[in-house]
């Protein structure tokens, strides 16, 4: 019984300085030897997934990176077509226009210079554009100035060497006359300064006058031809007290779309 005791004494006094001695090389770096081995194949699994997820975020984050500056690359793309298409579309209405002066200054005895609208004016109460002929080409203030249809945009405003301002017939300082088609008199005086319509004034109260009438220029201005197109009798303003009618137009030349326009330099 003795000899067995003393048996597990040596045992139990082996594995206690083993354990020592483990403690003792788990401070210094030779556990990286076999048990560091044995260790890492325990962290493998772990350590691969995380490689995984770090070089996957790397990836996605690459991707993004790309992702937003072929976006940036392809909507600079989509900008350049739509400036492309625009000059495209500007130069075809140009030429349309051109076609109709072409067909305009056939069929007419009037000399007409035509001319480019440059600069659209966007001062407050002023109604004009700038146009890039000017008195070197023989243009005087107060010319008529029409679109390839035919139709009365405005009055020469003012004249520079190579330019002149246009004011439209919505402009406050268009003064005219006008009468109706079908008339050879003078039926009133048009206005500029009614928003988006001109006004007649000093209409006789028994003319003969109605809705959709076609008002053209009279003839009596020394610079605008008569039989030029206005527009259509948008209102009719009667008072049974008063003298006089007063009708307001709605101009027919397109404003906004028309780039080339004709300054007359004689009349019919």
């Amino acid at each position: 019984m003795r000899s067995k005791s003393v048996e597990w004494g040596v045992r139990f006094a082996m594995i206690a300085v083993a354990a020592l001695v483990l403690a003792v090389l788990a401070r210094t770096n030779i556990v990286r030897g076999a048990s560091g081995r044995f260790l890492s194949w325990i962290e493998s699994p772990f350590t691969i997934v995380s490689d995984a997820v770090g070089n996957q975020g790397a990836v996605v984050f690459s991707s993004r990176q790309e992702l937003i500056a072929e976006l940036q690359e392809r909507e600079e793309q989509v900008l350049q077509l739509a400036k492309i298409a625009a000059r495209w579309e500007q130069a075809e209405q140009e030429r349309d226009q051109a076609l109709l002066f072409l067909g305009y200054k056939s069929g007419s005895s009037e000399i007409m210079v035509p001319a480019k609208i440059r600069v659209r004016s966007s001062i407050r109460d002023s109604d004009s554009v700038l146009i890039d002929k000017g008195a070197v080409d023989g243009i005087k203030t107060q010319q008529a100035v029409i679109t390839g249809d035919g139709a009365l945009y405005g009055l020469v405003g003012e004249v520079f060497a190579q330019t002149a301002r246009v004011v439209r017939l919505t402009d406050p300082t268009v003064v005219l006359g006008g009468r109706l088609l079908d008339s050879e008199q003078t039926l009133g005086v048009m206005e500029g300064g009614f928003g988006p319509v001109v006004r007649m004034a000093y209409v006789a109260q028994d003319t003969d006058v109605h809705l959709n009438d076609v008002i053209v220029t009279s003839g009596v201005d020394p610079f605008v031809p008569a039989g030029i197109v206005i527009g259509l009798v948008n209102a009719i303003e009667e008072d049974p007290n008063a003298p006089f009618l007063t009708l307001y137009v709605e101009p027919l030349a397109q404003v906004q779309k028309t780039r080339l326009v004709g300054v007359i330099q004689s009349p019919l």
